[in-house]
């Protein structure tokens, strides 16, 4: 089965589910699911729906005062528009998101909103500020112990790292991330760090 297929298949799921939760009033599920058929359409690409569905989400939020659906669906919207290059927006959406996720002492999602920070100032060339938004998002997942977090997080200082030409903090990065990665068996992550070192050292052999 195709991707694309997949996401047809998924969208016509959640859509069901959408309209049950919207016949039943349960608005806190219905706002979910549209945070879920947002980020569908975020992964297709199609960022204009993404939007409308994210919005449509966050305004479920606002009135109903559901504080977690907002934090997320700030988080989410700050993503599509890194997607799109509105940096400046996204930098507003993810500053609510945080100042949400703080009211909630939500670390998890904190250390998310670091995560999409980092992204956007490493994209406006402040590789310092996004170096400082990976170690603040680094340290809330070790300290909460999710793993997975921090293999991400790892791999993105790896990353950040490569570009600013600091090999050794790279390859530090990214053996850190592979250790958390083979705690957790996560196959295609491991393959696709074990890719990159094979290719360097391939490199460095030639």
């Amino acid at each position: 089965k195709n991707v694309q297929g997949d996401y047809d298949s998924a969208l016509k799921h959640f859509e069901k589910a959408l309209r049950y939760f919207e016949a039943a009033g349960e608005v806190q599920r219905a706002a979910i699911t549209r945070q879920n058929i947002g980020m569908l359409y975020y992964n297709k690409n199609e960022f204009a729906a993404a939007i409308q569905e994210l919005d449509r989400s966050i305004e479920m939020g606002l009135k109903n005062n559901l504080l977690s659906i907002l934090a997320l669906g700030y988080l989410s919207k700050a993503n599509v528009l890194i997607a799109i290059d509105d940096l400046r927006s996204a930098n507003l959406f993810a500053d609510r998101a945080l100042g949400v996720s703080h009211i909630l002492n939500d670390k998890l999602t904190i250390a998310d909103v670091h995560k999409t920070k980092s992204i956007i100032e490493k994209k406006n060339k402040n590789y310092e500020l996004a170096e400082n938004y990976l170690q603040t998002s680094l340290r809330i997942n070790k300290n909460k112990e999710n793993k997975l977090n921090s293999a991400e997080t790892e791999f993105e200082l790896s990353n950040l790292y490569s570009e600013t030409d600091n090999s050794a903090s790279k390859d530090q990065m990214l053996m850190e991330s592979l250790k958390h990665y083979q705690e957790i068996d996560a196959k295609e992550n491991i393959k696709k760090i074990e890719t990159i070192s094979q290719q360097k050292h391939l490199e460095q052999n030639s």
